[in-house]
């Protein structure tokens, strides 16, 4: 026990007497000079933010010199002559002037005795309204980090965090050389990156696993299915109908109903032909058979007034033609309003769609074979005497 607290008796003196040792003068005048380029940055930016003097001459002649000043190696840094010339003419009196006063920091070298008190030499809080705290907190860290205890660099930086030093966090390091422990941070964060990608990876697998387990257990319930049912039509004599033969059936069905449309049509002129009189019979007959019976005249009979026509632009019929002929029947004329039908045979329904209500599904009838009017539309009569579709008539397509 006693050979442990020795042990670390002497480490911690050990730092205490190397951190106490005070750095040669050439040196403290470097970290003089480097401190020099980073207020003199820092200060520039923030002040003349937003004017001329930023872009020309400072980021074409100034603040590349300034950025190559680096601790990690101390004759990359400008001396105060070399940073003097670059606001000759007084091209900007307020930064020369922050030099000089950074600059004369040099001074105190004589009148301490260990780094820790140099070291306080540098700080500078502010320079003509612009705050400066929070680089040099950032230059007190990196020289103690450079020339002090890394532990001791840690704890200071901690103890002189200010409001000040948060708001300048963003301020970058001026494109100083990656630090050991920098290098140590980055290798630890690719070796973080790797072991979250592997880690992903070996998630994804265990995912697409218990995936494929699903997978082949719908696949298994699912022939199941197919087998349960097989069994059960087998079982009650179910008959199997595939969706052709519920086609086929739907053709037919239309084949009838095209048939049946076609006999009422029959029906229709096989009345209309007997409620008219035929000359030779009326010929043969007495005297006493003319008249009919019902008492209702032969005048009296409903005549077809009929109108047909061959063809229509956009919703007017035109081409008037006999019946033969048609694809269009105008009919119950009652001045210049009457009925109409699509009277013609199977055609293409892009023909009908301006003037017939079709159904969404006779689009999908592969072999049409009838086209029936199922409900009569209305027409008017426009200016020049044409027939005009006002209301579409409704059609079905079998």
């Amino acid at each position: 026990m006693n050979k442990i607290v020795i042990s670390i008796t002497f480490f911690f003196l050990c730092v205490t007497v190397g951190y106490a040792q005070k750095i040669d003068k050439a040196t403290f005048e470097h970290l003089v000079d480097y401190a020099n380029c980073q207020y003199l940055m820092v200060f520039i930016e923030k002040h003349d933010a937003g004017k001329p003097y930023i872009e020309t001459p400072y980021k074409k002649t100034i603040q590349p010199i300034l950025q190559s000043a680096t601790l990690y190696d101390l004759n990359t840094i400008p001396s105060f002559n070399q940073i003097q010339e670059l606001f000759a003419n007084n091209s900007n009196n307020l930064a020369l002037n922050l030099a000089n006063k950074i600059n004369e920091k040099k001074k105190g070298y004589n009148n301490t005795t260990d780094t820790k008190t140099l070291l306080e030499i540098l700080k500078s809080e502010s320079w003509n309204g612009v705050d400066l705290k929070g680089i040099a907190n950032r230059i007190q860290d990196e020289v103690k980090r450079k020339f002090g205890n890394e532990e001791t660099a840690d704890q200071y930086s901690t103890e002189t965090t200010t409001e000040s030093e948060v708001q300048d966090e963003t301020i970058p390091l001026y494109n100083q050389p990656v630090s050991k422990d920098n290098q140590v941070q980055k290798s630890d964060n690719q070796l973080l990156l790797w072991l979250l990608i592997i880690l992903l990876f070996v998630v994804i697998l265990i995912f697409s696993y218990f995936l494929y387990r699903l997978w082949n257990r719908c696949s298994k319930l699912k022939n199941t299915l197919l087998e349960n049912q097989i069994n059960f039509k087998e079982e009650h004599n179910v008959s199997n109908y595939n969706a052709n033969d519920y086609n086929g059936l739907n053709n037919k069905i239309g084949k009838l109903e095209s048939q049946l449309g076609n006999l009422l049509k029959e029906v229709e002129n096989l009345k209309k032909s007997c409620s008219q009189p035929n000359p030779n019979q009326s010929a043969q007959q007495p005297a006493t058979t003319s008249q009919p019976t019902n008492n209702v005249s032969v005048a009296n009979q409903p005549k077809d007034d009929s109108q047909y026509f061959g063809s229509k632009n956009k919703k007017t019929l035109i081409n008037e033609t006999g019946k033969d002929a048609a694809k269009f029947r105008v009919f119950n004329i009652k001045g210049n309003e009457a009925d109409f039908e699509y009277c013609g045979g199977v055609t293409n329904l892009d023909f009908l769609e301006s003037i017939c209500d079709i159904p969404s599904d006779a689009y999908n009838i592969q072999s049409k074979t009838n086209i029936i009017t199922l409900k009569s539309g209305k027409v008017k009569k426009d200016s020049d005497e044409n027939w005009e579709v006002s209301i579409p008539a409704t059609i079905k397509v079998s």
